[in-house]
């Protein structure tokens, strides 16, 4: 069954690479940006658009988790490539893969676990101007590695957040 489901978002993330048509008028491009993140992701991040269809960037800031029956704040690091689909000028759906790297309560000696996981996001962002966006995105792939291993498929955290992109 897993097998299947990532079959089937392997073909969507092809079919997305050769759809990708530079997104073209509001998107920023060859500008740094700056953006703050709210939902189960709190923090910033900075930006930096190598085009107006790819950003790369890190986000920073707390993770709010609950898995298993054992809640716990997180603090995260998270590098990213943003891959921006054409639509209007805009309105964009984009594609969002990341590395994400948490610094996790044990639970034993107050001590801090660190742990790594590759993740996907799919959402859209609605660019005011050429400087200013409003988004949400929601992870659709999670998945955990080290000795706190786990795979998460489906339609998961959602986030909501700003960015600003100076000229």
């Amino acid at each position: 069954m897993k097998f299947v489901q990532l079959l089937r978002l392997s073909i969507f993330v092809l079919l997305a690479t050769f759809s990708f048509n530079a997104a073209q008028a509001q998107s920023p491009s060859e500008q740094v940006g700056v953006g703050i993140t709210g939902g189960n992701f709190i923090g910033g991040h900075v930006a930096y658009a190598l085009s107006p269809a790819v950003h790369i960037g890190t986000q920073f800031g707390f993770v709010i988790n609950s898995r298993n029956g054992n809640s716990s704040n997180q603090l995260a690091f998270a590098p990213y490539g943003k891959f921006i689909l054409a639509g209007t000028p805009q309105f964009k759906p984009f594609g969002m893969v990341g590395l994400g790297i948490n610094s996790v309560p044990s639970g034993l000696n107050n001590d801090n676990v660190t742990n790594t996981s590759l993740f996907a996001n799919a959402g859209a962002e609605y660019f005011l101007n050429r400087n200013f966006g409003v988004y949400g995105m929601f992870t659709f792939l999670d998945l955990g590695f080290g000795d706190n291993s786990y795979t998460t498929i489906g339609i998961g955290a959602a986030n909501v957040g700003v960015e600003w992109f100076f000229d």
